[in-house]
Formats: C-alpha cells, structure tokens, sequence
C-alpha cells in the first residue's frame, strides 16, 4: 500500500489490491494491524475475492498506537493468538519475517512467512 491506512490513498488501494496468498482452509481467523476504521472496507475485499472467514480482529486502540515501538504489533498479535488457543488456533501466517519471529517466539506458536519461506517456531513442531 502507499501508506498507512489512515491514508486516504490507502482506501483506494484497497479497492485495486490482489490477494498474494488465498487460504484454503475455511472459515479462517483472519488478525491483523489494520485499525479497526478499515472494517467495512476490509470486509467488502474479503467478499470480492470469495475468502470466508470466521472472525476478523483488527487494532481497536489509537492508529498511532501500532507504531510506538517496532515491536508493538508483533507483541500484539502475540497476544491475540494466546487469546484464540481455546478456539484451537495453533499457528499463524504472518507476512513480514521481523514480526513472524517475535510472534513465534512470544506466543508459543508456529509462524508461517511466506515472505521469509520459511516457518518461524520456539521448538521445531508443529502443534
């Protein structure tokens, strides 16, 4: 994307953007910093290319928020999974490899990057 998506170019984007990766498995859990604000417009993408999902969790606190440190959504994240396990998350596809490993490692879990192409996990298995 051009910016962030507090971007008003980010909208347009949006609109325009392609999948790089369409999960197979259906519905999914679909986590990611985008801020809450981008709902209906991230939704409205999901449906154009036919990617079903059982819940959506986007960033709910500041926009700028996500930004404090280079850690913050990595740790984010991380907790977000820790809260899914009872749902039986037991891994997660993260598009850039610096964050794929904080989450990997905070949140117990393997990490897919397909960035990296490689899985990011803390012992070596898959759960």
């Amino acid at each position: 994307p051009p910016g962030p998506d507090t971007d008003p170019r980010y909208r347009h984007h949006l609109q325009r953007a392609r999948p790089l990766i369409t999960p197979r498995r259906n519905p999914i859990v679909i986590l990611s910093a985008r801020h809450e604000s981008t709902r209906q417009a991230t939704e409205a993408w999901l449906r154009k290319h036919a990617i079903r999902w059982r819940q959506l969790i986007l960033w709910t606190g500041h926009p700028d928020a996500r930004w404090h440190t280079p850690t913050t959504v990595a740790e984010w994240k991380a907790r977000q999974l820790d809260t899914l396990r009872p749902v039986g998350i037991t891994g997660y596809v993260e598009s850039d490899p610096g964050q794929a490993a904080i989450i990997a490692e905070a949140a117990k879990m393997p990490v897919i990057c397909p960035a990296a192409g490689r899985v990011f996990n803390t012992d070596g298995h898959w759960r």
